[in-house]
């Protein structure tokens, strides 16, 4: 009776680190970075900033929100749109970006300062 008890015992322990190992490793691309920069190139599915030394291009999507003045987009409520409409190349904007893999997707661009043009 006591083994029965023992071996089951260990194998629920067993089955709690494996289900608290893998919550782990599927984590890992849910971290969120924000990069700022100046607009380069927009288009509907692309956005590139340069800061500094460095280009970055980032992936939009149409799950992507856009934030500025007079310029809020919703998740669940909003019109499909293109990234063209809210973004104008040489706009100051900070990224709000989720790795994955080689790809940095958009998940917020919020445009801090318009360009002049």
């Amino acid at each position: 009776m006591m083994r029965l008890v023992y071996a089951t015992l260990a194998l629920t322990v067993t089955m709690g680190i494996c289900a608290a190992g893998t919550q782990t490793e599927s984590n890992v691309g849910t971290r969120t970075h924000v990069a700022t920069g100046v607009v380069k190139a927009v288009s509907a599915s692309a956005l590139t900033l340069e800061g500094g030394d460095d280009r970055i291009t980032f992936a939009i999507h149409p799950s992507t929100r856009f934030i500025g003045k007079g310029r809020y987009t919703d998740l669940v409520l909003r019109t499909p749109r293109r990234a063209t409409d809210f973004v104008k190349v040489g706009d100051r904007v900070a990224v709000t970006f989720r790795p994955f893999g080689r790809a940095m997707n958009a998940v917020q661009v919020r445009v801090v300062q318009r360009s002049l043009n």
